[in-house]
């Protein structure tokens, strides 16, 4: 019995030492988020002779920021990432030496993320309203394509039905858009016991939040797709182990006049690091196909 109580008490202080020492790192990692100061970043661009830019606007009191790279007055293309994440899921497009002399590129910090209000989560709806204004404050009244990835791909999806007098074409990458493919994934309310809370990294806890708040939606947003009358591109792996390559095809049978549909053969779920090639091959035949919307 001795022996018990003297290893639970070890056991204990084990434990304890680890919730101290996850909840002091996640503490530097959210001073080093919300300063988002980005000097590595600016240094590593500045390095290939590229200005990244940094632009936080306001809307409905809450922060939206994004980066921007390329030529101002070219067609746009606007990335979305999944979640977690930040603007840097797509850092290696903005700083494509091709890419920079035809476009536009811009990356946001979605919601909850980076410079956007980091750690306060928004349900995807509300994120699609935000981001819906500011693609009207960065419209320059040329080509503007969104491009989601993951979780972004249903962002896109609603954004495109939203802004279609804005938006020349969408692309979905991996996304998931089909409400009978979403599971319940009841291990969710799980992860946020307070305990867990306390001790997880904050984007892992705001990207839980917005899942299950998306698990609510994604009926809604599954319904829309339907409704987009500007061209959609998707992509998708046939090997994705997260998000079934289904919904790609949910997609084209909802929407078979715009959609235009690349399976990817024996390709995963991140496919913008794994298949950055095709992807922007993809990507640029996709926008010099298509016209400045009305």
């Amino acid at each position: 019995m001795k022996f018990l109580r003297k290893t639970l008490r070890i056991f204990g202080v084990f434990l304890l030492l680890i919730m101290v020492g996850c909840s002091v790192l996640k503490n530097i990692q959210d001073r080093k988020a919300e300063k988002n100061d980005f000097k590595e970043e600016k240094k590593e661009f500045a390095e290939k002779n590229i200005v990244l830019k940094s632009n936080t606007i306001f809307v409905e009191g809450k922060k939206l920021h994004y980066v921007q790279t390329g030529v101002d007055n070219a067609p746009t293309l606007l990335f979305i990432h999944g979640s977690p994440g930040n603007w840097k899921a797509f850092s290696e497009y903005l700083s494509d030496k091709e890419l920079i002399k035809k476009y536009r590129l811009i990356s946001i910090d979605r919601p909850g993320f980076g410079g956007s209000g980091y750690g306060d989560a928004m349900t995807v709806l509300n994120q699609c309203k935000l981001i819906s204004l500011l693609i009207k404050t960065v419209n320059n009244n040329n080509k503007i394509i969104v491009i989601g990835h993951s979780l972004g791909g249903p962002i896109v999806a609603k954004l495109a039905e939203d802004n279609s007098k804005i938006l020349s074409g969408i692309v979905v990458v991996s996304g998931s858009v089909s409400a009978e493919l979403e599971g319940e994934e009841s291990w969710r309310t799980l992860i946020n016991n307070p305990i867990l809370r306390f001790i997880l990294p904050t984007e892992m806890s705001v990207s839980n939040d917005e899942i299950r708040y998306f698990k609510k939606e994604v009926s809604e947003i599954a319904n829309s797709v339907k409704d987009v009358k500007i061209p959609i591109c998707v992509i998708h792996g046939d090997k994705d182990p997260l998000v079934p390559v289904g919904n790609a095809y949910f997609i084209q049978k909802e929407n078979p006049d715009f959609t235009t549909l690349h399976i990817i053969k024996e390709a995963n779920h991140f496919i913008p690091w794994t298949k950055k090639a095709f992807l922007i091959e993809t990507i640029t035949r996709f926008t010099d196909s298509l016209s400045v919307a009305n």
